[in-house]
């Protein structure tokens, strides 16, 4: 039915958009804090980021946005994100 929807899914979903807001307001935080942080230091950071990790993070986003956006919890999309994940940390690893 439509409107039959198990609890525990819907827990599984907002947990998962919840751990991904948490981390980008983490990110959108820390990133800058550090730049500011290194200009006290001897080695400066800067917002330069190369493609590939550009690419990565929009990739990542992308595949947790269809994921999560149907409401619906199902394994293979866990495991599709899980080695995703993977395999982007291999690209970046050997970059």
């Amino acid at each position: 039915m439509r409107g039959d929807h198990r609890p525990e899914q819907a827990g599984v979903i907002g947990g998962e958009i919840e751990a991904a807001r948490e981390v980008e307001q983490i990110a959108a935080f820390l990133f800058p804090l550090l730049v500011l942080v290194s200009l006290l230091l001897a080695t400066t950071l800067t917002f330069a980021l190369a493609p590939v990790y550009i690419g990565a993070l929009a990739l990542a986003a992308l595949a947790l946005w269809q994921v999560t956006g149907d409401g619906e919890a199902a394994e293979f999309e866990g495991w599709a994100l899980v080695s995703l994940y993977v395999i982007l940390a291999t690209l970046t690893l050997y970059e």
